[in-house]
């Protein structure tokens, strides 16, 4: 078995580990699928992307989303496939200890690991076996159908995202995302300006009576996913979120026949309700996983 690391993949490898991704979700009965650029990691030179392969085939894939600066307060996220016929041989053991040592030398010292309730439910012994510990919290995966969404509305309008809109956007994305690590003006300015500029990104801006009151991007792929979705304080309570997503996914029928995905955390129902209004439902739970001690922990 040969592990290959690198920070971007290649066509070819995408390919490849978009195929691997599909055949464990039909395994296991999952949905989720890792993000396969790193745009949004700190370090972009940083080997992000793992790669074990047998006999010519990909049977392994690891890969890393490091978007915080490395440090006690900077976690990364770690997701890891292997094909059902190459488990529990030691793909996924000599996957993570490439990745650990890359991690350790630029210096993290907390990650953690995805993985979905279906997945835990047909592997029940997982847990213990791995000594790994399930956060209190998850991620709710949340589907809508190609072609829903609607062409207008009576106050709000949605436009491209521009680069004149960015400052204006920069304090009510720091507001919106306050809570989480990677606010600062620079981490945002570079979230807008990349999902701006990224050809597989649309950005869009919701405004009301004339003013830009929220945001979103959308990873344009086997399905549309959005992200970074925020409606302004101020506006919130109102129904215009949404509105807003309803707006966007009638703009992207018109021109692209996928379904429509997103994840909310299971600690924020305000948001969910928001999702579930604009017609999305639920198709998956992600769990994500930390390692005290053990064989999967970061730290010696």
């Amino acid at each position: 078995m040969q592990i290959t690391q690198t920070p971007t993949l290649t066509t070819a490898q995408t390919a490849a580990a978009k195929a691997l991704i599909k055949a464990t979700q039909a395994a296991d009965g999952t949905h989720r699928d890792p993000y396969l650029e790193n745009d949004f990691n700190f370090d972009q030179t940083m080997p992000a992307f793992f790669l074990a392969e047998a006999a010519g085939q990909l049977v392994g894939l690891l890969t890393l989303y490091a978007d915080d600066a490395p440090g006690p307060d900077g976690v990364v996220d770690v997701s890891i496939r292997v094909l059902p016929d190459y488990r529990r041989q030691g793909v996924a053991t000599a996957l993570w200890q490439a990745a650990r040592k890359v991690l350790q030398t630029a210096g993290y010292q907390k990650c953690e690991y995805a993985t979905e309730a279906a997945f835990l439910s047909s592997h029940p012994q997982f847990l213990e076996q791995t000594q790994l510990v399930k956060d209190s919290t998850s991620e709710i995966g949340l589907i809508a159908p190609a072609g829903s969404g609607k062409a207008t509305d009576d106050v709000l309008t949605v436009a491209p995202l521009t680069s004149s809109d960015i400052e204006t956007l920069l304090p009510l994305y720091m507001e919106a995302f306050a809570d989480e690590s990677g606010t600062d003006e620079d981490q945002a300015r570079r979230y807008l300006e990349v999902a701006r500029t990224d050809p597989a990104v649309a950005s869009f801006v919701c405004h009301y009576q004339g003013q830009p009151i929220g945001y979103c991007a959308v990873d344009l792929d086997d399905y549309d996913y959005f992200y970074g979705l925020f409606i302004a304080k101020d506006y919130r309570n109102q129904g215009f979120g949404s509105r807003f997503i309803q707006l966007m996914m009638g703009q992207l029928s018109a021109t692209r026949h996928k379904d429509f995905r997103l994840d909310v955390d299971s600690d924020n129902p305000a948001a969910y309700h928001v999702y579930r209004k604009a017609g999305f439902k639920p198709l998956t739970e992600t769990f994500y996983l930390s390692a005290p001690t053990g064989r999967w922990a970061l730290k010696d």
